[in-house]
Protein backbone atom coordinates (compact mmCIF):
# COMPACT_ATOMS: atom_id res chain seq x y z
CA UNK A 1 0.00 0.00 0.00
CA UNK A 2 1.39 3.37 -0.99
CA UNK A 3 0.52 6.83 0.66
CA UNK A 4 -1.35 8.27 -2.33
CA UNK A 5 -4.82 7.94 -3.45
CA UNK A 6 -7.58 9.96 -4.90
CA UNK A 7 -11.25 10.71 -4.52
CA UNK A 8 -13.21 11.22 -7.15
CA UNK A 9 -16.21 13.50 -6.74
CA UNK A 10 -18.73 14.74 -8.91
CA UNK A 11 -21.97 17.45 -8.22
CA UNK A 12 -25.32 15.60 -8.05
CA UNK A 13 -26.82 17.79 -10.84
CA UNK A 14 -23.55 16.24 -13.21
CA UNK A 15 -24.58 12.74 -12.30
CA UNK A 16 -25.83 11.85 -15.47
CA UNK A 17 -23.24 13.92 -17.35
CA UNK A 18 -19.84 12.51 -15.82
CA UNK A 19 -18.34 9.72 -17.74
CA UNK A 20 -19.05 5.99 -17.02
CA UNK A 21 -15.04 4.99 -16.34
CA UNK A 22 -13.90 2.38 -14.42
CA UNK A 23 -12.25 2.63 -11.22
CA UNK A 24 -8.81 1.43 -12.74
CA UNK A 25 -8.35 4.73 -14.42
CA UNK A 26 -7.60 6.66 -11.23
CA UNK A 27 -5.90 3.54 -10.01
CA UNK A 28 -3.67 3.44 -12.95
CA UNK A 29 -2.68 7.33 -12.90
CA UNK A 30 -2.25 7.13 -9.26
CA UNK A 31 0.47 3.61 -9.32
CA UNK A 32 1.61 5.23 -12.28
CA UNK A 33 3.18 8.57 -10.33
CA UNK A 34 4.11 6.62 -7.22
CA UNK A 35 6.29 4.21 -9.59
CA UNK A 36 7.61 6.55 -11.63
CA UNK A 37 8.37 9.52 -9.85
CA UNK A 38 7.30 9.85 -6.46
CA UNK A 39 9.97 6.92 -5.48
CA UNK A 40 12.57 8.63 -8.02
CA UNK A 41 12.33 12.47 -6.02
CA UNK A 42 11.46 10.67 -2.63
CA UNK A 43 8.20 12.66 -2.27
CA UNK A 44 4.90 11.35 -0.68
CA UNK A 45 5.75 7.40 -0.55
CA UNK A 46 7.67 7.68 2.54
CA UNK A 47 5.88 10.54 4.42
CA UNK A 48 4.38 9.21 7.94
CA UNK A 49 1.17 10.56 6.14
CA UNK A 50 -0.86 9.23 3.38
CA UNK A 51 -1.68 11.83 0.74
CA UNK A 52 -5.26 12.13 -0.42
CA UNK A 53 -6.62 14.21 -3.31
CA UNK A 54 -10.07 15.22 -2.86
CA UNK A 55 -10.91 15.77 -6.73
CA UNK A 56 -14.48 17.38 -7.23
CA UNK A 57 -15.39 17.35 -11.16
CA UNK A 58 -17.70 20.46 -12.20
CA UNK A 59 -18.65 20.82 -16.30
CA UNK A 60 -18.48 24.90 -16.86
CA UNK A 61 -19.60 25.53 -20.92
CA UNK A 62 -16.60 28.35 -21.07
CA UNK A 63 -13.59 27.29 -19.52
CA UNK A 64 -11.33 25.17 -18.06
CA UNK A 65 -9.56 25.14 -15.13
CA UNK A 66 -7.46 23.10 -12.10
CA UNK A 67 -7.74 24.98 -8.69
CA UNK A 68 -5.38 23.40 -6.03
CA UNK A 69 -6.84 24.73 -2.74
CA UNK A 70 -4.94 24.51 1.12
CA UNK A 71 -4.28 21.38 2.32
CA UNK A 72 -6.43 20.20 5.72
CA UNK A 73 -4.53 17.42 8.00
CA UNK A 74 -5.75 14.79 9.87
CA UNK A 75 -3.56 14.16 12.31
CA UNK A 76 -5.91 11.55 14.50
CA UNK A 77 -5.82 9.14 10.42
CA UNK A 78 -2.21 9.96 9.08
CA UNK A 79 -3.78 11.89 6.37
CA UNK A 80 -3.24 15.51 4.46
CA UNK A 81 -6.28 16.11 1.73
CA UNK A 82 -5.78 18.45 -0.61
CA UNK A 83 -9.01 19.45 -2.27
CA UNK A 84 -8.98 20.18 -5.71
CA UNK A 85 -11.60 21.65 -8.23
CA UNK A 86 -11.19 20.68 -11.82
CA UNK A 87 -13.78 22.87 -14.19
CA UNK A 88 -14.04 21.11 -18.18
CA UNK A 89 -15.74 21.76 -20.55
CA UNK A 90 -18.35 18.32 -21.86
CA UNK A 91 -15.41 16.85 -23.94
CA UNK A 92 -16.10 13.14 -23.08
CA UNK A 93 -19.82 12.79 -25.17
CA UNK A 94 -17.02 13.22 -28.45
CA UNK A 95 -14.35 11.53 -27.06
CA UNK A 96 -12.96 8.80 -29.19
CA UNK A 97 -11.15 7.42 -26.22
CA UNK A 98 -12.97 8.64 -22.97
CA UNK A 99 -10.97 6.23 -21.13
CA UNK A 100 -7.48 7.86 -22.72
CA UNK A 101 -9.02 11.43 -22.55
CA UNK A 102 -10.13 10.87 -18.49
CA UNK A 103 -6.72 9.58 -17.39
CA UNK A 104 -5.04 12.81 -19.43
CA UNK A 105 -7.59 14.69 -17.34
CA UNK A 106 -6.18 13.03 -14.11
CA UNK A 107 -2.84 13.11 -15.02
CA UNK A 108 -3.08 17.21 -15.52
CA UNK A 109 -4.81 17.43 -12.02
CA UNK A 110 -2.03 15.37 -10.38
CA UNK A 111 0.60 17.09 -12.26
CA UNK A 112 -1.06 20.92 -11.45
CA UNK A 113 -0.78 19.26 -7.44
CA UNK A 114 2.40 17.95 -7.96
CA UNK A 115 3.73 21.98 -9.18
CA UNK A 116 1.81 23.59 -6.52
CA UNK A 117 3.32 21.94 -3.91
CA UNK A 118 6.53 20.03 -4.73
CA UNK A 119 9.36 22.65 -5.20
CA UNK A 120 11.90 18.37 -6.64
CA UNK A 121 9.23 19.15 -9.71
CA UNK A 122 9.51 20.28 -12.97
CA UNK A 123 6.95 21.36 -15.76
CA UNK A 124 9.55 19.52 -17.99
CA UNK A 125 9.83 16.01 -15.84
CA UNK A 126 6.11 15.95 -16.03
CA UNK A 127 5.71 16.66 -19.73
CA UNK A 128 8.32 13.27 -21.20
CA UNK A 129 6.56 11.73 -17.94
CA UNK A 130 3.09 12.31 -19.97
CA UNK A 131 4.63 9.93 -22.76
CA UNK A 132 5.22 6.89 -20.52
CA UNK A 133 1.11 6.68 -19.89
CA UNK A 134 0.40 3.18 -20.99
CA UNK A 135 -2.22 3.56 -24.16
CA UNK A 136 -2.79 0.42 -24.39
CA UNK A 137 -3.65 -0.63 -20.84
CA UNK A 138 -6.26 2.35 -20.62
CA UNK A 139 -7.93 1.95 -24.09
CA UNK A 140 -8.52 -2.00 -23.44
CA UNK A 141 -10.32 -1.04 -20.18
CA UNK A 142 -14.45 -1.88 -20.58
CA UNK A 143 -16.01 1.50 -21.59
CA UNK A 144 -18.53 2.46 -20.13
CA UNK A 145 -17.71 0.50 -17.27
CA UNK A 146 -20.52 -1.22 -14.90
CA UNK A 147 -22.15 1.06 -12.23
CA UNK A 148 -20.27 -0.80 -9.73
CA UNK A 149 -16.76 -0.29 -11.33
CA UNK A 150 -17.11 3.23 -11.14
CA UNK A 151 -16.55 3.84 -7.79
CA UNK A 152 -16.95 7.78 -7.70
CA UNK A 153 -17.63 8.88 -3.79
CA UNK A 154 -21.20 9.31 -3.45
CA UNK A 155 -21.74 5.91 -5.27
CA UNK A 156 -23.84 3.79 -3.58
CA UNK A 157 -20.95 0.81 -4.63
CA UNK A 158 -18.39 2.22 -2.59
CA UNK A 159 -18.49 -1.14 -0.26
CA UNK A 160 -15.11 -2.31 -1.74
CA UNK A 161 -12.49 -0.58 0.47
CA UNK A 162 -9.18 -2.11 -1.31
CA UNK A 163 -9.64 1.16 -3.71
CA UNK A 164 -9.38 3.81 -1.12
CA UNK A 165 -7.11 4.91 1.65
CA UNK A 166 -6.86 2.45 4.41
Amino acid sequence: MHNFKMDLLYHKANFDLRPKVSYKLKEYIEDFFVKALFTEKKIIVNSKFSTLLQVSFFIDKKEEYIVCLPCTVYKDMNIKAFPIMVSYIDKFHESKNVNLDFANMLFDVVSEFLLSNYKKIKFEDLKSLREEIDKDYLSKIIYPAPFNEQCFIGDDNMNDKKKYLD
